[in-house]
């Protein structure tokens, strides 16, 4: 397999910090590929791992969070070992990168509040391994057609999202009406609450096992 990199950031016209952050590294020579570019480069037995951080929190906090991110990834990255099964190495970066940043919010008051989002690709093996957590987006680009990988919303959480919006249009609905069916509205708006529990709880869980979000792709041969 080889591929082609590039990267590059800019502060826009509108903050005057940049939040944002981005690393290509090639494990298997353990080190950043620097300058950011390259042509059709081979991708090693360990692999090369691309990704890209957006920084929030305010004054330098967002700025902080995406590269401690970033490093950390990197880091752990390198430290984990080959028999891990691949799937499970990227969750365990994963996990380590959300614990840390959280733990460094935790115990600096001037960083409280600060977080990241991170979408990361990882070549390894023929495949092409996804970790995503925020709104920083992952596409592929393949026969002239662009097609979005990530997901702002994890499919455990659309689907709540749906029946709760299909519960809240039926009460509407009754609403809008002289029905019969009002005596009965009481027991549909319980299940609209019960459902916005179900949201905030899966919202909760997301934000404490990011690694529920990666993703195993496999490459096409011909594009090797």
């Amino acid at each position: 397999m080889r591929v082609s990199l590039y990267g590059t950031t800019d502060v826009g016209r509108v903050r005057s910090s940049n939040e944002d952050g981005f690393v290509l590294h090639d494990l298997d020579r353990r080190g950043t590929i620097d300058p950011p570019a390259a042509r059709a480069r081979p991708v090693g037995r360990r692999g090369v791992l691309l990704a890209v951080c957006d920084g929030m929190g305010g004054h330098a906090a967002g700025e902080v969070a995406s590269s401690l991110a970033l490093e950390t990834l990197e880091e752990e990255m390198e430290r984990l070992k080959d028999t891990c099964p691949r799937p499970d190495l990227m969750k365990e970066a994963v996990t380590a990168v959300n614990e840390r940043v959280w733990q460094e919010a935790r115990l600096h008051p001037k960083l409280a509040g600060m977080g990241t989002t991170l979408t990361s690709l990882w070549f390894h093996g023929g495949r092409v391994y996804l970790a995503h957590v925020g709104d920083s987006r992952a596409y592929l680009f393949r026969d002239g057609r662009t097609q979005q990988l990530s997901d702002e919303v994890a499919p455990e959480l659309r689907t709540t999202l749906e029946q709760a919006r299909k519960t809240l249009g039926a009460a509407q609905q009754v609403l809008a009406t002289d029905s019969p069916a009002q005596g009965d509205l009481r027991e549909t708006l319980q299940e609209v609450t019960k459902a916005a529990e179900t949201v905030r709880s899966l919202a909760d869980y997301l934000e404490r096992h990011p690694e529920s979000l990666i993703r195993g792709k496999r490459t096409g041969d011909d594009k090797k």
